[in-house]
């Protein structure tokens, strides 16, 4: 049984241990740390020491004994495609995926790992989903691992792993059983990476990775201020978006423009005649920079809506789920501008026992952050256990 989930999506690595008894799961431990940024980027190792110290620093501070692994990993290159081919034999069906794989990703196949699972079987067809990810950044990961005494179990892109946690909390086989018409959409807001995904008939439909993330908010703060990523991120956990409600005289549409008008911009250093700028255009400048990159985010929402629903006729969205990385009431200002019903989950909740808070990583960190920083990891973990 391979319980440990490892999430290797951004600079915050995050790590989770299961343990199963009887019918019931229990989170054994769990961690996450920080390295410096430039040493892995959306899942691409840059600098494979750092990152292997870190892996060491990992299990030897949290006394992790299971060294086998499930990583998770998460890039805008990564190709996710839905697909249907006149088949329905399997053997047929891997004969086919594997002479025409070059027709479906646009990798170069001595540089391309792929897979595909059977998403359904109709009469005289079957409807696959296509993952692909170029060799190099797996190759890397399996050699940072290995140098790190790590095994691994499988990689995959989290994509999986936030269905697999999603589908636990919420059950989606009897969630809609008497209306399979019914649809969710998942957002997952990522520190680098975001995944924006569908759920319907208990399966994974039309997942996509995106831009729109902690980073993108952060580096458009940090530009727009001309100040440092630490003080941009100090202005970000500081940031209440429900500041924006009474500045946002926009109705709900289903594109928000990303381009917002800013002023002021050029006065944050200093006005002209050397006098230090006011705060009232500091927040005003603040407040524009927090609501394009909020917009961007709702326009990728909308996009992957529209998509879904046109590729899916007859279907219907019930809800947009948010989870992830925390923004202070990021899930009003987003549904504020959605013609959907949406909310804040937790799907770690069920396995934060009080016994858990035992655990060092809880003294030291905000309860809050500690959920939303091993979401993915759990999800990972949750591959080996079964059901």
């Amino acid at each position: 049984m391979f319980e440990a989930g490892l999430d290797l999506s951004s600079n915050k690595i995050s790590l989770s241990a299961f343990v199963k008894k009887g019918n019931n799961l229990f989170l054994r431990n769990c961690a996450f740390m920080e390295v410096e940024r430039h040493a892995i980027e959306a899942s691409e190792i840059i600098d494979s020491v750092v990152i292997v110290n870190a892996l060491k620093e990992l299990w030897k501070k949290n006394k992790i004994k299971n060294k086998t692994v499930n990583v998770g990993i998460s890039d805008t290159k990564i190709v996710l495609k839905e697909i249907e081919v006149p088949l329905t034999d399997e053997k047929e069906i891997d004969n086919a995926i594997k002479y025409q794989i070059g027709d479906y990703v646009p990798i170069a196949k001595d540089n391309l790992n792929y897979d595909y699972y059977i998403i359904e079987k109709n009469e005289n067809s079957s409807k696959l989903m296509i993952v692909g990810v170029m060799k190099g950044i797996i190759n890397n990961i399996i050699s940072v691992l290995k140098s790190a005494g790590l095994k691994i179990n499988a990689i995959e892109a989290n994509c999986f792993p936030l269905y697999r946690l999603a589908d636990y909390y919420l059950d989606f086989k009897n969630r809609y059983k008497e209306n399979e018409e019914n649809s969710d959409c998942i957002v997952y807001l990522g520190n680098d990476i975001s995944i924006i995904e569908f759920t319907n008939k208990a399966e994974l439909r039309y997942p996509r990775f995106i831009n729109s993330s902690i980073s993108l908010f952060k580096n458009n703060l940090s530009k727009k201020l001309s100040v440092s990523s630490e003080e941009a991120n100090k202005i970000l956990n500081d940031f209440d978006m429900d500041t924006l409600a009474s500045r946002d005289l926009s109705k709900k549409t289903k594109i928000i423009p990303e381009a917002v008008e800013n002023t002021g911009i050029d006065s944050v250093e200093q006005k002209n005649d050397g006098e230090p700028v006011k705060s009232i255009d500091k927040d005003n400048i603040i407040k524009d920079s927090m609501k394009i990159s909020a917009n961007q985010l709702i326009n990728e929402i909308t996009r992957s809506i529209e998509h879904f629903l046109q590729e899916n006729r007859g279907f219907n969205i019930n809800e947009i789920m948010l989870c992830g990385e925390n923004l202070k009431n990021l899930e009003g200002y987003v549904a504020n501008n959605l013609k959907y019903n949406l909310k804040r989950i937790d799907l770690t909740s069920k396995f934060l026992p009080d016994i858990l808070k035992k655990n060092s990583l809880f003294k030291d960190n905000k309860n809050h952050i500690i959920p939303d920083s091993i979401l993915l990891s759990c999800g990972l973990a949750l591959r080996g256990i079964k059901n």
